[in-house]
């Protein structure tokens, strides 16, 4: 079977370095929101304070980029032993980890904006804006391509000499899906700056 364009190029030496480095800038921020999230959760139990949407949102979030670093570790190791792996909860986890990225990027871009068009705006916070947005994206398309290749190593694994023996998996529930999360984060974001 034919590799998409999507895996062949994040499958060589250059992406990986700038996988690395972008897991630099997002892995602890992502870190320091579970923290903060699992510590907020606690207060949220013990005291039973009212909780604002901003504060739901972040801790979905947070949530979200957990379950979608769980799918990337997930499909690490569903390359290695493909056939003792659940493909679909892999690629649910890494559809979540992409709805949430886009999701913190399409949000700390319009906040990098928005600081940037007002007339006493900070210039200074435009670079590490703009790495820190394109650090997410970096980590969307490995996820996106995680996806691609775990479908077609899927449909491999159904091919024997040359004949499809099974069916071949479905990805098509799981773009509807990462479609729903990406909709549902659109109308979230949208009702948190109203």
């Amino acid at each position: 079977m034919e590799r998409h364009l999507l895996d062949r190029w994040t499958d060589t030496p250059w992406f990986r370095v700038l996988l690395f480095f972008s897991g630099c800038l997002v892995l602890p921020v992502l870190g320091i929101g579970v923290l903060t999230t699992v510590v907020g959760g606690a207060v949220v139990v013990m005291e039973e304070p009212a909780l604002d949407i901003e504060q739901v949102v972040f801790a979905l979030l947070s949530v979200g980029g957990a379950v979608g670093l769980v799918g990337y570790l997930r499909a690490h190791r569903a390359a290695r032993a493909p056939s003792r792996h659940d493909i679909t909860a892999t690629l649910v986890c890494l559809a979540a980890g992409i709805g949430t990225a886009l999701a913190v990027a399409v949000f700390v871009a319009a906040e990098g904006v928005e600081s940037w068009r007002t007339p006493w705006g900070r210039n200074a916070w435009l670079g590490p804006t703009v790495a820190f947005v394109a650090a997410n994206l970096v980590w969307v398309l490995a996820g996106a391509a995680w996806m691609q290749r775990l479908t077609r190593a899927c449909a491999e694994r159904e091919l024997v000499g040359g004949k499809q023996v099974g069916r071949a998996f479905d990805s098509l529930p799981v773009v509807l899906l990462l479609v729903a999360i990406a909709l549902t984060i659109a109308a979230v974001l949208v009702t948190v700056t109203l």
